[in-house]
């Protein structure tokens, strides 16, 4: 990311150190602490909140605007030398940033530090934006800029506002970001990397992986799995196909799903060819399921559904037209993106259907652990919304879903009745990729 502005680089210093006041008797003493605000090297929308205290000491910091909305953080472990990150702060809001603390002996406060986050990306000042639907969406913003200071992965509020940014390396496309299941890093595929970045800031690292492309499943354990495009030959033509593989935090990876060998039947390559090579599986979008140890991948050239063991890379099921032993055949989607597991079977984002000439949501439900499949459910907006590429699919909790409407530039949040209780649109010329959806960007506490 580029260097902030000198003047947020400034450290804020207020108060006078280690003071003791006079309080009513009984009560423990009161010193003053300087604290030191400045935004975090790596991501946007971070304040990053320093002091000291002279013994051990817990403490909460909180930022608050004129408009009386706060941000607030505790400290985890009592300790002497404090750094506090405070996150999802918006852009072009002031706040003025506190800390109040206590140890064994005295209480600790500090006089109210100013600070806010400049805009870093003017084109997206134009979200419109209806109200509803408290939370978090992730997504990649997709332009036509090439301009590597300007954030593409973005952290967007209830109220449209960007709250949490980062500039990738745009040596490729970015295309899926997803928040770990511990909240606290965003793992990005860009083109042949994987890019491991604290969410509070802490933490920016890349790894190199030439054939990674499209998305990626944060696992429990801090590893994630990711889509691995690799040639081979299939029936004498130069091809490319799909697998999956487990990344470890160090970088270090493993095999643990491979369309070749691992699918009956393969479909015939299709579309252009590019330095000789076509597509032939074409994955795009993979989930991963805790409870069962399973994941979902989406194959779109194949407009198939795999899901399959990751422990053994053994196949559940297959559907659609191509795979293996069939279930039910599908509705037919004829193009599918982000895909994400139900109660009861799959839910897809089909950019085009067979009979609709816009994008919608299909489920699949199923009720012999997929033998057979019908669909359960179809959601279309009332407005066509046609998403030519990309596309993305999350729960939102509470029987709600977020999506979005990929290149027409949309995010959608809708409830179990499929009425719409939320919606940001973009400036024109600016679309998002997946999405995923948290409550809180504070789940460690």
């Amino acid at each position: 990311m580029p260097a902030a502005p000198s003047s947020l680089l400034a450290l804020l210093l207020f108060g006078a150190a280690c003071s003791d006041e006079a309080v009513d008797s009984g009560e423990l003493p009161v010193r003053t602490v300087e604290i030191a605000v400045a935004p975090s090297e790596y991501v946007a929308n971070v304040a990053l909140v320093t002091w000291h205290t002279d013994e051990p000491s817990l403490a909460t910091v909180t930022a608050t605007a004129a408009d009386g909305e706060t941000w607030t953080r505790s400290v985890e472990a009592a300790a002497e030398d404090h750094e506090v990150a405070l996150i999802g702060l918006p852009e072009g809001v002031e706040v003025e940033i506190t800390v109040v603390g206590e140890s064994e002996s005295a209480r600790y406060v500090s006089e109210a530090s100013a600070f806010s986050v400049p805009w870093a990306w003017s084109s997206l000042s134009g979200l419109t934006v209806e109200e509803g639907a408290p939370g978090y969406r992730l997504t990649t913003a997709i332009t036509s800029g090439s301009d590597a200071t300007i954030p593409n992965v973005l952290i967007l509020d209830e109220r449209g506002r960007i709250v949490w940014a980062v500039a990738t390396p745009r040596r490729a496309l970015s295309t899926s970001a997803k928040l770990s299941l511990d909240g606290r890093t965003v793992y990005i595929v860009a083109g042949g990397d994987l890019l491991t970045v604290g969410l509070a800031g802490d933490r920016y690292e890349e790894h190199a992986l030439t054939g990674l492309h499209h998305d990626l499943a944060p696992m429990p354990d801090g590893a994630v799995l990711v889509i691995d495009k690799v040639a081979t030959t299939h029936e004498g033509e130069s091809v490319t196909c799909d697998r999956v593989l487990r990344i470890e935090d160090d970088g270090t990876s493993t095999v643990v799903w491979d369309a070749y060998p691992q699918l009956d039947t393969l479909p015939e390559s299709s579309g252009e060819a590019v330095d000789g090579v076509r597509e032939l599986t074409h994955g795009n979008s993979i989930r991963y399921d805790e409870a069962t140890g399973d994941a979902l991948l989406s194959l779109a050239r194949m407009r198939s559904l795999v899901r399959f063991s990751v422990a053994s890379g053994e196949n559940r099921w297959v559907l659609g037209p191509y795979g293996g032993p069939q279930p039910a055949a599908p509705e037919d989607v004829l193009l599918q993106h982000q895909v994400m597991f139900t109660a009861d079977g799959v839910a897809l984002f089909a950019n085009y259907a067979k009979d609709y000439a816009c994008s919608e949501i299909f489920d699949y439900a199923t009720e012999d652990a997929g033998a057979h499949f019908h669909v359960s459910r179809r959601y279309q907006p009332e407005e066509c919304m046609e998403s030519a590429a990309l596309g993305g699919l999350d729960d939102a909790g509470e029987g709600r879903r977020v999506i979005a409407w990929s290149t027409a530039g949309v995010i959608d949040v809708i409830d179990a009745d499929d009425q719409r209780v939320s919606r940001i649109s973009a400036p024109l010329g600016i679309g998002f990729g997946y999405v995923d959806w948290t409550d809180s960007l504070y789940p460690m506490e």
